[in-house]
């Protein structure tokens, strides 16, 4: 039995670790991959939920004995009610998912629910084909499961064009669907067809079918080279941008602003890129005894924010001014009260993968301490100790005018 079951899940693993490294910029944690894993089991009963339907009003027959029903069935019973579940379970498992933030992750994460459906499908099959589970399971492991693979990387292509790309919305929306449904169909109509044909066409059917599935590996592979090379590309404009940022930092300091205290180091508006979010934060620039509280990220998996330095703060909720979320975001993050003294200055910067407003506010602490609840470290520094520190982007911005006011 555990021969068996090992049998079945292991070309399985072997692809959810392929598809895995295949994200080279910003790979994805293993708990979210994992995680879309298991929504794949889940759509293998969606899945039976949609193919008993569509056979109780008879959309194809209950056995194969001809090429219409051959066509069918490896559309109607099995092409569109799988590939439709596994969307389905793909879209809850992102909503809202804040891992979903850059193109690559389309293909990682519909491969790995395409790989969740396959998985429990092998498993099925292996167990059932008993004495005939070698041949079976080597069959499978060779064209089945890398099938399913393939039909989620299709997938997670159009569905990454759909999210962060500007134009061709709803082309991109219909070629999420209708593409893993047109090769899968493809893909599962020659097989049966070739069962109900005479040998010599059932023959040229199975040439076909291997030709159809280099093809479909071949544009697998091409669509996971496009959006890397695309993510790339984005991450260096970002880059750019952060140095950029850092210069008009550098030239800030030696202008004679009429108004610092309203000082905008990143003036002009912003275009917004693709679908990425765009967030309002505040900061709190705590100062005591001549010293200001600077805090450190913990580890994360971009570089642009892992262990960098930043001053404490959060995410503006709707309905609340900017000193209302700064004195919550204090509370909840690190147990600490202040006194919100002054604005010191907005700017404004783009990540690769999230773009913020960030209004930094002068403070004075309540309380008397503090519990780092979400950072790793914290530490009181001078003005000119600050520049000592590995900012995060958009916090070096609020360095740069302390260092000019001097404050």
């Amino acid at each position: 039995m555990w021969i068996i079951l090992f049998a079945a899940l292991l070309p399985v693993a072997i692809l959810l670790y392929y598809i895995y490294k295949k994200d080279r910029w910003q790979p994805e944690p293993t708990s979210q991959i994992l995680k879309a894993f298991f929504y794949g089991l889940g759509s293998v009963f969606v899945s039976l939920i949609f193919s008993t339907g569509l056979g109780a009003i008879g959309l194809f027959p209950a056995k194969i004995t001809s090429v219409a029903g051959a066509l069918a069935t490896a559309f109607m019973g099995a092409a569109i009610p799988e590939e439709s579940a596994k969307l389905l379970m793909l879209l809850l498992f992102l909503r809202g998912n804040k891992y979903f933030d850059e193109r690559m992750d389309g293909i990682v994460y519909a491969g790995c629910v395409s790989l969740g459906f396959a998985a429990f499908e092998n498993v099925m099959y292996l167990f059932e084909a008993e004495d005939m589970w070698i041949s079976t399971g080597i069959m499978r492991a060779l064209l089945a499961v890398p099938g399913h693979c393939i039909f989620g990387i299709l997938m997670g292509y159009y569905y990454a064009l759909f999210c962060f790309k500007d134009n061709n919305k709803a082309k991109h929306a219909f070629l999420t669907l209708a593409v893993p449904v047109m090769g899968h169909g493809t893909y599962d109509a020659l097989m049966m067809m070739a069962e109900v044909t005479p040998v010599v066409v059932g023959y040229l059917l199975w040439i076909a079918f291997l030709l159809f599935f280099y093809c479909m590996q071949r544009q697998a592979r091409t669509d996971i080279d496009e959006l890397q090379a695309l993510d790339y590309e984005f991450m260096q404009r970002q880059e750019g941008q952060a140095q950029s940022d850092y210069e008009e930092v550098e030239h800030a300091k030696e202008v004679d602003y009429a108004d610092v205290g309203n000082l905008i180091v990143n003036p002009g508006e912003l275009k917004v890129q693709g679908n990425l979010p765009y967030y309002h934060v505040v900061a709190a620039v705590v100062r005591a005894g001549g010293k200001y509280l600077c805090v450190q990220k913990g580890e994360t998996k971009y570089a642009y924010t892992s262990l960098k330095w930043e001053f404490p703060g959060g995410k503006v909720e709707q309905g609340e001014t900017e000193e209302e979320a700064l004195r919550r975001e204090l509370r909840e993050e690190m147990d600490f009260d202040v006194r919100v003294d002054e604005h010191l200055v907005t700017v404004s910067h783009w990540y690769p993968d999230f773009g913020i407003s960030l209004a930094a506010y002068l403070c004075t602490p309540v309380s008397a301490s503090f519990i780092l609840r979400e950072h790793k470290e914290a530490r009181w520094l001078t003005l000119q100790e600050l520049q000592q520190l590995d900012w995060a982007a958009a916090d070096s911005l609020i360095v740069g005018a302390l260092l000019y006011r001097g404050a």
